[in-house]
């Protein structure tokens, strides 16, 4: 909530978030009441949920925002294709994939615009900690270890993801995290940055 509200204070240009997997909506409604004080008609806000029988909660939980909302129920590789291939891209997206996010790391970043953030979120507890190494592997490409600290790889391992990514193209991931500890969930802020602005320039959309 904070990170949305600096961006918001301090952007220059119009901005666009993305809530990818809402459930109720709760974060999307956050950002529309707290993250927004003032000026909400610079930010377009996109709240996503796989799940069609969640729209009607979303229509409801999002119908006093202050700013437009765009609600769908789209599986979250389809959305970000078609934003990358229309080139609609976000500066802000919020992650939370309820297990592990890896598999949908590439289409975000692809979607991120340059300088914008991605907040990323994990609640499988087991494969990063050692506890499910078959999973690991497959989710992270490490075969990570149960360990003392095995909290704090697990967050290492969360932000290795993005940045492996990057390092494949043109693009620089700066990353920032904390653990809430076992068996709740960990976080990545991650902000994307490029040499090559050929892809998308700030000016895009």
């Amino acid at each position: 909530m904070l990170l949305a509200r600096h961006q918001q204070q301090n952007a220059e240009g119009q901005l666009r978030w993305l809530d990818l997997m809402a459930g109720c909506g709760i974060r999307g409604l956050r950002w529309g009441l707290e993250a927004v004080p003032v000026r909400p008609e610079r930010v377009e806000l996109w709240v996503n949920d796989g799940d069609p029988d969640r729209l009607p909660c979303l229509k409801s939980n999002l119908s006093e925002l202050p700013l437009p909302a765009r609600l769908s129920s789209e599986a979250a590789e389809a959305l970000l294709a078609r934003a990358y291939l229309e080139g609609r891209f976000f500066d802000l997206i919020d992650l939370d994939a309820f297990g592990a996010p890896g598999a949908l790391l590439q289409p975000v970043l692809q979607a991120l615009r340059f300088e914008g953030l991605l907040l990323l979120a994990s609640t499988d507890g087991r494969s990063p900690t050692g506890h499910d190494r078959a999973g690991a592997i497959r989710s992270l490409g490490a075969a990570a270890r149960v360990h003392p600290a095995s909290w704090e790889l697990a967050l290492r391992h969360q932000k290795d993801g993005p940045i492996e990514i990057c390092s494949t193209g043109q693009s620089r991931c700066d990353c920032r995290g904390h653990s809430h500890g076992p068996d709740i969930q960990w976080h990545a802020t991650i902000r994307v940055s490029c040499c090559d602005q050929s892809r998308h320039s700030q000016q895009d959309c």
